[in-house]
């Protein structure tokens, strides 16, 4: 869950810096000694390219398009977590991992899903209801876009989780 989450946020930067032009997400591409062919072709790139770190991408997207990553702190600390699990192994419990996710999720995943393409991260879950998720997200105080047509579900469970903390 945590490293899908952090490589689903790098995947979609990349994305965002590849509408400008595809090869700008690479550091590195293959030098024409080292290709067969005369022009360069996705199997070199694929094979000798080298993309872009996760740590370098909040300011080549802004090199790019012009934007600036919301809560660029956050994605930071998101990635350096990331790497002391892949590497390592958590120090933090389950509880702490999910908050951070979520913080992950609806902090910097949200934002710039919605500014590239207007898409909502809570459109996007496993739950057969947004209900669930809303309130999941409501209890848990966390920060999240929605479009309008939810509005009146998300007021209602506020009001709902209010009374029942009376």
């Amino acid at each position: 869950m945590f490293r899908t989450a952090a490589h689903a946020g790098e995947i979609l930067i990349k994305a965002c810096i590849a509408k400008e032009h595809p090869l700008l997400i690479f550091d590195q591409l293959p030098k024409s000694t080292k290709v067969d062919n005369q022009l360069l072709d996705l199997k070199a790139v694929v094979e000798l390219g080298r993309t872009i770190q996760y740590q370098e991408l909040p300011e080549k997207l802004w090199a790019t398009t012009g934007y600036r990553i919301h809560n660029v702190e956050l994605y930071r600390e998101f990635g350096k977590l990331r790497n002391w699990i892949q590497h390592f192994a958590s120090p933090y419990d389950r509880t702490y991992l999910t908050d951070r996710n979520l913080e992950f999720i609806f902090g910097v995943i949200d934002p710039l899903i919605n500014d590239f393409w207007g898409l909502y991260a809570v459109d996007f879950h496993e739950d057969d209801t947004t209900e669930y998720v809303f309130e999941f997200l409501i209890e848990n105080k966390v920060s999240f876009l929605f479009p309008d047509e939810y509005k009146e579900d998300i007021e209602r469970l506020k009001q709902n989780l209010l009374q029942e903390k009376k």
